[in-house]
C-alpha cells in the first residue's frame, strides 16, 4: 500500500487516538488536570514556536543582508509553521511532533531526509533553460549553448554529453 491510499486511514485513525489518549490521561490524572495540561501545552507550545520562529526569521534577515540566499533557514522556518499547527491541535499526540519539531537537531534531520529524496527545478537559477521531471533540457534554438555539444578530449572520449542533472536540494 502506498503512503497515499494510507492517507484516509491516518487521517481517521489519529482523532481516534488523540480521543483515546485523552481518555487514558483523563483516567489517570483526572479531568480538569487533563484539560489544564492540554491548555499549557498549547501556551507553552505557543511561546516556543515564537521565540524559536523568531530566532530564525533574524538568521534569515542576517543571511539576506549579507546577499545569501537563506534557503535552508526558510525550510527551518516553514517547518516552525508545522509545529506551531500541532501544537495548536488539541490533543497529546500531535505535541510530541510539534515539540520535537522546535528542535534544531529534529529540523534539520527532517530536512536532510527531505533534500534526500526531492528535486527542486528553477528555470530562474539556470537562466532561460527549462527542465522538465525526465531530466531533458528544452531550448529554444536561439539558447543553444556550445557547453552542451559533445566535445573529444585528447584520449579520444566524448564529454559532454548535452544532458545535465537539475539542481537537488541540499547540493546532493
Amino acid at each position: 500500500m502506498t503512503g497515499l491510499r494510507l492517507l484516509p486511514l491516518l487521517l481517521l485513525a489519529w482523532p481516534i487516538a488523540e480521543i483515546a489518549t485523552f481518555i487514558w490521561v483523563g483516567g489517570r490524572i483526572g479531568l480538569l488536570q487533563t484539560i489544564l495540561l492540554v491548555v499549557a501545552a498549547g501556551l507553552i507550545g505557543t511561546a516556543l514556536v515564537r521565540a524559536e520562529g523568531l530566532r530564525v526569521l533574524a538568521g534569515i534577515q542576517r543571511d539576506m543582508a549579507e546577499g545569501k540566499v537563506p534557503a535552508e533557514k526558510v525550510l527551518h522556518a516553514a517547518l516552525i509553521a508545522v509545529a506551531g499547527l500541532l501544537l495548536l491541535l488539541p490533543g497529546f499526540l500531535s505535541d510530541v511532533p510539534g515539540l520535537l519539531l522546535l528542535l534544531p537537531p529534529v529540523r534539520s534531520a527532517v530536512i536532510r531526509l527531505v533534500a534526500a529524496n526531492a528535486t527542486v527545478v528553477s528555470t530562474a537559477s539556470f537562466g532561460r533553460r527549462r527542465y522538465r521531471r525526465d531530466g531533458v533540457v528544452d531550448l529554444d534554438p536561439s539558447e543553444y549553448d556550445a557547453d552542451l555539444r559533445p566535445h573529444e578530449d585528447a584520449g579520444g572520449s566524448r564529454e559532454g554529453t548535452g544532458t545535465r542533472e537539475p539542481p537537488r536540494l541540499g547540493g546532493g
